[in-house]
């Protein structure tokens, strides 16, 4: 794209915001074509009303500009409403082959904060200066959208029939919560689930990426195993909390993994402890040591222990995770501290 345009157009904010369409990652296309005209394509606006308005600050400041030339100005078109189920892939190589590692955030069961985890980490390791992207394949619960405020947004495909990942906080992300209705649940068959997290990973136009998080569905069963085969996963983070019901889960999750002989970057140890803010003691609510007995007892890493912090909660509530929200807080060092573990990982050759 031409920097001349982009910076013209990093004037333009989107109508009633204050951040310019150019950080909101809508534009597409940028340049000169030929000798007198400036093609401008936006993309990710589903409102018609506000694309019409950016339309005329986009012709009116180019022409002010570029008084001599044409000024034609598009949307990305064709929105995808919902997947097709069942429809022919592409070859794997066509999929995640050019993305460095793929890292599978897992659990064995639900309500250990597997979701926010992932989101957190996306976003750290971006904010370390790294390429990054979040694969939700948690299809009966696709929370990844609410917390990275994005759930009203509707994926675009572009020429070659791919669909277009959808950006916020320096983080490209797909999730099956952008195509079904909000509130209905996803009453679907394991054919059917498989089918649908085949064509995320390769039906999306991911960039070249460093790093590609997938928020894995809790559990051990088909889709856990299709993903492990089908994503060509490098490493594997498994979340916990500290008492037993929840780390005997994990264990299983580890066992599995290492059955499909795939590495296991460490384990995290979520809602580790409260630390009060008026004396700084540490409150282990949840009990205390799961983490460290799980990674001593199969020969993995403790990469990290997040304290508990309401503010977890809102922010991911509001659409703007801890680590975006507060990058000086403790929860986000802590996740930092895990990225750190996670780019130092000895991953296997490739």
């Amino acid at each position: 794209m031409d920097e001349k345009l982009l910076k013209l157009l990093s004037e333009i904010n989107y109508p009633d915001m204050e951040r310019d369409i150019v950080d909101f990652k809508m534009v597409k296309v940028a340049e000169f074509t030929g000798n007198d005209e400036i093609l401008i394509i936006l993309k990710n606006i589903t409102n018609e009303e506000k694309f019409n308005i950016l339309k005329k600050n986009i012709e009116d400041k180019m022409k002010g500009e570029f008084p001599e030339k044409k000024v034609t100005v598009e949307l990305v078109k064709k929105e995808v409403k919902n997947i097709e189920v069942g429809a022919q892939l592409g070859e794997k190589e066509k999929s995640l082959s050019h993305i460095k590692h793929v890292i599978a955030v897992g659990s064995g069961k639900g309500g250990v904060g597997k979701s926010t985890v992932a989101v957190n980490l996306a976003i750290a390791m971006s904010k370390k200066g790294y390429k990054v992207g979040l694969l939700d394949a948690d299809i009966w619960g696709p929370s990844v959208p609410t917390m990275l405020g994005t759930e009203d947004e509707h994926p675009f495909v572009n020429e070659k029939k791919k669909i277009l990942p959808i950006e916020n906080y320096g983080i490209y992300m797909m999730s099956i919560g952008y195509f079904i209705e909000k509130n209905l649940p996803l009453i679907w068959r394991g054919p059917l689930v498989t089918g649908a997290l085949k064509q995320l990973m390769n039906d999306v136009e991911w960039p070249a990426l460093d790093y590609l998080f997938i928020d894995m569905p809790p559990g051990t069963g088909d889709i856990q195993l299709t993903l492990s085969s089908d994503a060509k996963i490098d490493g594997v983070v498994i979340v916990s909390t500290p008492q037993k019901i929840a780390y005997i889960d994990a264990i299983k999750g580890i066992v599995m993994f290492q059955k499909l002989n795939i590495p296991i970057i460490g384990i995290v140890e979520n809602m580790s402890y409260f630390q009060c803010p008026d004396t700084g003691k540490k409150h282990f609510i949840f009990g205390k040591g799961g983490g460290e007995y799980v990674a001593a007892n199969y020969n993995i890493d403790l990469i990290s222990e997040i304290p508990i912090d309401p503010k977890v909660t809102i922010q991911g509530d509001e659409g703007v995770p801890i680590t975006e929200g507060l990058p000086g807080s403790p929860v986000t060092k802590a996740y930092v501290a895990a990225c750190d573990k996670i780019v130092n990982f000895k991953y296997k050759a490739k």
